[in-house]
């Protein structure tokens, strides 16, 4: 029992490593939080597949899988609605002078595209912090407490009474 609680708490601290990593502005760590999200992915499956339907291990691992399938459902849901969201409702006018700029035969270099998403982003912070908001936040809630929720019953020794739920 003592081997299971360690195997689930080590699988529930990795999900939260590359929770944290994938907000980290940097694209190794968001890379290597994709990968470590497959790796619990895989080893989830491969233990709930390794031990019996009605052990602690099963229980926690079918709970892990539910949360990581759901989560990146919610997930990617909320990330097209937060592009769509700030492709109506945000300020085109950089976007399009690029465009303009770029039609008339001046290409920018690599500097001049890192300023056009500068002032891109400058011109739409806060219509991008709402929608991130409103969009992102239910599914990083959502993911927060489906991890706290495992762990804590894990560090206890308790199974999750439904792990197949979607809460």
């Amino acid at each position: 029992m003592e081997k299971q609680i360690k195997i689930i708490n080590t699988h529930y601290i990795i999900l939260v490593l590359t929770t944290i990593l994938s907000f980290v502005p940097n694209n190794f760590a968001q890379f290597f939080s994709l990968f470590l999200a497959l790796a619990v992915l895989i080893s989830a499956y491969w233990f709930q597949k390794k031990d019996g339907v009605e052990s602690l291990l099963y229980n926690h691992m079918t709970y892990m899988i539910g949360t990581i399938w759901i989560g990146s459902i919610v997930i990617l849901i909320g990330a097209m609605l937060m592009g769509l969201w700030v492709y109506l409702a945000g300020d085109q006018s950089v976007i399009l002078n690029a465009i303009s700029t770029i039609e008339s035969g001046v290409i920018p270099d690599e500097n001049g595209m890192k300023q056009i998403v500068t002032d891109y982003i400058d011109s739409n912070k806060f219509l991008l912090f709402k929608a991130s908001l409103f969009t992102l936040l239910p599914a990083i809630l959502y993911m927060v407490y489906r991890v706290a929720n495992g762990m804590a019953r894990a560090h206890k020794g308790y199974r999750i009474a439904n792990p197949k739920s979607w809460l």
